[in-house]
């Protein structure tokens, strides 16, 4: 029993402390947020804030666990509203007991965490930096600062996950540290310490255009000796790596008033040529162990000065090797002959003045030797720059010495003999009286097939010529599939394009005899049935500014063959402006403006087309764009001059979005005929209407005029001429084939059929032999399942009823006394009238309307018996 009780006491007591370190966070989380932030922003020139405080005591039981999360340093002036650090979680650890201080005490932190932070330290031109936000405090009689409410004690700290940024404006020097993890531990109470520290980071720097490191793996395990009273850090027991090169670090950091004092050494203990492959990132470098090595490699240099505000310490790097070479085990051939002699050196302590001399870099492959040198002054400044190129190299053998990754395998002869001496100002402003360059590049029998083409390019020859003021290519001559390309032209700025990012400004001229447009331009992707509509399209670089004389014999693009190209393709802005080209093409002469431009999100173009003397039934089967600006063209034949003049957005493989289209097409017909069952909707039309045969309408001299917008093609009205039958048509459709047309045949009324004719004899009135009759026949529906219906029916019986009321006018005025007679043998009608004067009675109405049948029912007659419908659809 006495055990029971126990175990009783012991499960309510820990039962109470659970309670009481679950709730104690909730008493105590206010105080400490608020000496928190008071401490943070009381000690910086900076505004600090936060989205949440978690305080814990289960968590780091005996300690207390206090987490701030997503918390912003903010700059003030002078760099007012810049971010100059934001820590997803900073984590605080401290004994409990610091929970139950009074207000005013010090509050001891023994851990500190730090998961996802970015750091951006910026140093602008006038010197001024965005880190330097710690307030100056006032001291007390006895020398020590007064509490800030913190008390950082430290025996552990970690940074995990993060990023820090250097940029040095007026130096442009740039420091990138990514992926950053690093802890460090140790007893920081005492005047003096040791630190046990642990650094790994990918890190990139580069000055100006210059780029010394790109992403390479640095690995730091250092135990620090700490002096706080001189404020002292001794690098005491080190092994480093950059990428997988030993560094053996020795030396001290001392920080002064003025910035920071360094003294290092620093070297590679082994001495293997492998050290060099080490140096390379190692998703180049690829696996060492698989190489075998001779000679040696070795790698020193001191650091000694003032790292203050206008000056640097000074320092001397050495890189150096002798007769060296490499072969990967699993490649058949081998490096050899390799000397490399590299120095960085500055010894004024101003950044301006260092230096670089690549004193050698050589090799040889085979019996082919490449050799490199330069010297490089002023690297902050106006940088100067001396450089040697020379030699060979079959590029056939790259991937037999190295393990390059390639799709394919690289062939052809690289010759160089290169010397330029230029300064970077010269570069950027084109002054070249101040650039030196001569030599040439050469490169021959070169086969590789580009990302994404079916067809192998094989470039025969290429040649460049180095002149101060530009690069001559003074030859190429090269194949891909069926397309043969000859070229020549100039780089007017070579050096500016590839060291400062300049747009490439050049003449190029091309010439061809056949080329095929999709040998060059990488065909359509498409997912099962469905082409991928979310595609991003395809952008003219914009750092193209050329200009492109080309001539062809023969371009094939689809199912067209082109003859005689030629014109001029200006590139600029991201924009590709055709001028003056000029084809042979559907049997006549073809004249092309107009431009691409991709610099907005959506692409757009604008085209202007002349067309001289073309065959109509070959250019609109040939041209998808002409069967949706005149579908009734297809049963076209013969010859026309014609304008084209549109503008739109395009899709992501360039081909026009018919929706957006706006222009306008003119036509003017030299000779043509209709092919009536060609075309349903004049196959119907010819079925209906007796006194109209199409294939026998001449179209010479006719001008057609249509606007298009919104998808919706408007026809300006025009008149044809069959016989002496006047046409009008009007109306429009849609590049959907949707039909909406009109067309008013105006028809003498002799050939409405005999009984007009018998009619219209009989009648005395001047001009009643002119009359004609408008039949109005209106297309509707769709291209292939059009819609036809005219209002013959109804013309010919108001005809007719205007012709009987004008015979029984001329009745009356000749005062004929048995004109109803006449009229009622006119029409048939045995039936006396009762006096001298006709009159209007039942009878005559329906005698007249019997008379209007027999006349629709003439002229409606065909070879097969007719049916009495007005409209006809197919």
């Amino acid at each position: 029993m006495k055990l029971k009780k126990i175990l009783k006491i012991v499960a309510i007591s820990l039962a109470i402390i659970i309670a009481v370190l679950a709730v104690t966070p909730y008493l105590f989380k206010d105080k400490l947020v608020a000496i928190v932030k008071k401490s943070l922003n009381e000690n910086l020139n900076a505004v600090v804030d936060f989205e949440s405080v978690d305080l814990s005591l289960l968590r780091s039981f005996p300690q207390a666990n206090l987490t701030i999360n997503k918390m912003t340093v903010v700059n003030l002036e002078p760099f007012k509203g810049d971010t100059l650090a934001k820590v997803e979680t900073t984590a605080l650890r401290m004994s409990i007991k610091e929970l139950f201080k009074g207000e005013g005490e010090a509050i001891a932190i023994n851990s500190i965490s730090l998961d996802d932070a970015h750091l951006n330290l910026i140093s602008n031109l006038e010197g001024f930096v965005n880190y330097d936000i710690v307030k100056e405090t006032e001291q007390q009689a006895d020398g020590k600062e007064e509490s800030a409410g913190l008390n950082i004690a430290l025996e552990r700290y970690e940074i995990s996950n993060s990023r820090i940024s250097y940029l040095d404006q007026e130096s442009n020097m740039l420091l990138n540290i990514t992926d950053f993890q690093h802890n460090g531990s140790g007893n920081l109470t005492g005047d003096t310490s040791e630190l046990d520290t642990n650094s790994e980071a990918l890190v990139s720097f580069g000055i100006g255009e210059s780029q010394y490191l790109k992403n390479n793996k640095v690995k730091l395990k250092a135990l620090l000796g700490i002096d706080f009273e001189s404020s002292t850090y001794t690098f005491k027991e080190n092994t480093g790596y950059i990428n997988a090169l030993p560094i053996e670090l020795n030396g001290y950091v001392q920080l002064q008033d003025e910035g920071q004092f360094i003294d290092l050494t620093f070297r590679n203990p082994s001495s293997s040529f492998k050290d060099f492959l080490a140096i390379i990132p190692e998703a180049y470098a690829k696996n060492l162990n698989d190489v075998e090595t001779t000679g040696d490699f070795k790698v020193n240099g001191a650091i000694k000065g003032l790292n203050g505000d206008e000056t640097v310490p000074a320092f001397n790097i050495n890189m150096a090797s002798n007769n060296a070479s490499f072969k990967y085990y699993s490649l058949t051939k081998s490096v050899e002959d390799i000397t490399i002699d590299v120095n960085v050196v500055n010894e004024s302590g101003i950044l301006a003045d260092t230096y670089v001399d690549v004193n050698a870099f050589n090799f040889r492959i085979d019996q082919d030797k490449f050799n490199a040198e330069a010297h490089l002054k002023s690297l902050t400044e106006n940088m100067l720059v001396d450089a040697k190129l020379n030699g060979k190299i079959n590029l056939a053998n790259l991937s037999k010495v190295y393990p390059i990754d390639l799709d394919q395998e690289l062939s052809g002869i690289l010759t160089a003999d290169i010397n330029s001496s230029f300064d970077m100002n010269a570069v950027n402003n084109n002054d070249y009286q101040r650039i030196k360059s001569s030599g040439f590049m050469g490169l021959t029998n070169m086969v590789y097939l580009p990302e994404g083409f079916t067809s192998t390019l094989n470039i025969k020859n290429a040649a460049l010529t180095f002149n101060p003021s530009s690069v001559n290519i003074s030859s190429f001559d090269a194949v891909i599939g069926e397309t043969d390309i000859k070229a020549n032209g100039t780089i007017n700025n070579f050096l500016g394009f590839f060291l400062s990012e300049q747009d490439l400004k050049g003449v190029f001229n091309i010439d061809s005899n056949k080329f095929v447009v999709s040998d060059v331009l990488v065909p359509e992707t498409e997912t099962g049935s469905d082409v991928n509509t979310n595609v991003e399209p395809t952008k003219i670089p914009g750092f193209l500014d050329c200009t492109i004389n080309a001539k062809a014999n023969f371009v094939v693009y689809d199912n067209l063959t082109l003859e005689n190209v030629s014109g001029q393709l200006v590139i600029k802005d991201q924009k590709a402006t055709l001028n003056n080209m000029t084809s042979s093409l559907f049997d006549g002469l073809i004249a092309f403006n107009g431009s691409i431009s991709t610099a907005s999100e959506v692409p757009v173009f604008d085209m202007d087309l002349n067309l001289q003397n073309i065959d109509i039934s070959k250019s609109f089967v040939g041209l998808e764009l002409l069967q949706n600006l005149a579908p009734i063209a297809k049963a076209l034949t013969g010859k026309l001059n014609s304008s084209l003049k549109l503008s739109g957005d395009l899709s992501s493989d360039f081909t026009p979005n018919l929706r957006s289209l706006t222009g306008n097409f003119l036509a003017n017909i030299l000779t043509a005929n209709l092919n009536v069952k060609d075309n349903n909707a004049l196959s119907l039309i010819d079925n209906q209407l007796k006194f109209l045969d199409f294939d026998k309408l001449n179209l010479k001299d006719s001008k057609i005029d249509m606007n298009f917008k919104d998808g919706i093609v408007n026809i300006r009205p025009f008149n044809l001429k069959y016989q002496d039958i006047d046409i009008n048509f009007t109306g429009g459709h849609s590049f959907s084939n949707a039909l909406d047309y009109k067309a008013t045949f105006n028809v003498p009324a002799k050939y409405l059929g005999s009984e007009i004719a018998s009619l219209m004899a009989q009648l005395k009135s001047s001009g009643t032999e002119n009359i004609t009759v408008p039949v109005v026949a209106s297309f509707t529906g769709e291209l292939l399942k059009p819609k036809v219906s005219t209002d013959l029916v109804s013309s010919v019986s108001n005809l007719t009823k205007q012709l009987v009321e004008i015979k029984k006018q001329e009745l009356l005025s000749d005062g004929k006394t048995k004109a109803g007679d006449i009229i009622s043998g006119i029409f048939g009608n045995t039936t006396k009238p009762n006096d001298s004067l006709p009159k209007t009675d039942s009878t005559k109405t329906n005698n007249v309307e019997s008379a209007v049948k027999d006349v629709l029912g003439g002229l409606l007659k065909k070879k097969k018996k007719p049916t009495a419908k007005d409209t006809i659809s197919n």
